[in-house]
């Protein structure tokens, strides 16, 4: 398969595109924006990226990654915005550059990009947040002044993750996607998860 029919959403607009799935989405999503003036006949500027998540499947597709990488299939929707976070593309794309666990890796964790800190996924819902009430406290993490009191939950279904902004004031961003109010995304390997623009930033690794 070479292209997919999909529906695009981005700013309130949408609509149904044949699109090409070897792409890398880094080059696909400005030409998308350009080609249908989406931009409000405002200049982009130079350096403008893009995130995009499929709405079916909750999967953030990251910059380099094509739709045929990120399993995107006829029907499905695809909403795209301007990236409001750090994505490093290199630097944590191979699980060998993470610390070893320090206990058992069967645990999900949490990696902080800053120190050699862990916070380990130990229930089904993991409350991340500026409070010694939440499962997951960033109270002692650089930057935690963005961090709200009860930031975001990470949810455990069967054998996937999901992390859902818990309507924080700062946002919760997902490989480049901020999260709306109450939205879900499915995490995977490496996702790179930031708690408040410019806030701590971390890299989810699944159970080995």
């Amino acid at each position: 398969m070479n292209n997919v029919v999909i529906t695009v959403r981005y700013n309130q607009q949408e609509t149904d595109l044949e699109l090409p799935v070897s792409t890398p989405f880094y080059i696909l999503a400005p030409i998308l924006i350009e080609k249908l003036a989406w931009h409000d006949n405002k200049p982009l500027p130079d350096d403008v990226q893009y995130a995009g998540r499929i709405a079916e499947t909750g999967l953030v597709i990251r910059p380099h990654e094509t739709l045929a990488q990120a399993n995107i299939i006829h029907g499905q929707i695809l909403e795209i915005q301007t990236l409001s976070g750090p994505f490093v593309e290199p630097v944590y794309q191979s699980s060998t550059q993470l610390p070893t666990p320090t206990i058992s890796s069967s645990i999900a964790y949490l990696q902080s990009t800053d120190s050699e800190e862990r916070f380990f996924l130990r229930r089904k819902s993991n409350l991340v947040g500026r409070s010694p009430q939440c499962p997951i406290d960033l109270t002692s993490m650089p930057k935690n002044d963005v961090v709200s009191r009860s930031h975001a939950n990470i949810i455990k279904r069967s054998d996937t993750f999901w992390i859902q902004d818990e309507q924080s004031t700062n946002g919760t961003i997902v490989d480049g996607y901020m999260l709306r109010k109450n939205e879900q995304v499915q995490l995977r390997t490496n996702s790179q998860i930031q708690f408040g623009k410019d806030g701590p930033l971390f890299i989810f690794v699944p159970p080995a």
